[in-house]
């Protein structure tokens, strides 16, 4: 489910894992001094080319809750050079950052995986600064999502098993008090089980 980050400034093949569903970085309109944080920011891969659009005198925080992802985040981050990108070991459903602090938040195929995604959502708000903004790359449903489905291994860790519907998705946003909420992309999946395997391809 992974797009070509490639092309984008700021890529780093040490940092790709492959395990995003987007481009969260192409629509978040982040500025040059920009304070961006990254949440489940995995290797650094989206922070780094937040980095690149934020440039040096902004900053950008990556929040994971692995600790081994943490560690490969900051040797990435130590080899690039970069001091102003940091990563942080925490749970974003109660972040380890101060209230007000970011311009732009960014997350790629994170929310799906997490339990409290109303706790998330409510998270970003405090952390957000008056008028910014953020950009997320997620699987949502629509419709019903088999049992043999949800309930498979794989699933999960494709990030479709912890999917709740777009509209639920959309209306804990608004729930949340945030305005002028805009669907930027859509890359729709067919999915189905098949005996005992469970397959999903791309549908344009």
């Amino acid at each position: 489910m992974s797009d070509d980050y490639t092309a984008l400034k700021g890529y780093n093949a040490d940092a790709d894992l492959g395990l995003g569903c987007g481009l969260p970085t192409q629509f978040a309109k982040i500025k040059k001094g920009d304070t961006v944080i990254d949440l489940g920011s995995g290797a650094g891969n989206d922070a780094f080319i937040a980095r690149a659009e934020t440039g040096e005198s902004g900053k950008v925080i990556g929040i994971d809750f692995t600790p081994a992802m943490i560690d490969k985040a900051r040797a990435n981050v130590e080899k690039l050079g970069y001091n102003n990108v940091e990563f942080r070991q925490g749970d974003i459903e109660k972040m380890p950052v101060t209230a007000n602090v970011a311009d732009v938040i960014v997350s790629n195929c994170v929310l799906n995986l997490v339990p409290n995604k109303d706790a998330v959502i409510k998270e970003i708000y405090r952390v957000l600064k008056p008028g910014g903004h953020f950009s997320i790359s997620d699987i949502v449903l629509e419709g019903t999502l088999p049992a043999s489905i949800r309930q498979a291994a794989e699933m999960y860790a494709g990030c479709v098993s912890g999917a709740i519907q777009k509209q639920v998705y959309l209306e804990l946003i608004k729930e949340n008090g945030f305005v002028n909420m805009t669907i930027q992309k859509e890359k729709r999946f067919l999915c189905r089980t098949i005996s005992w395997r469970t397959t999903c391809r791309g549908r344009n």
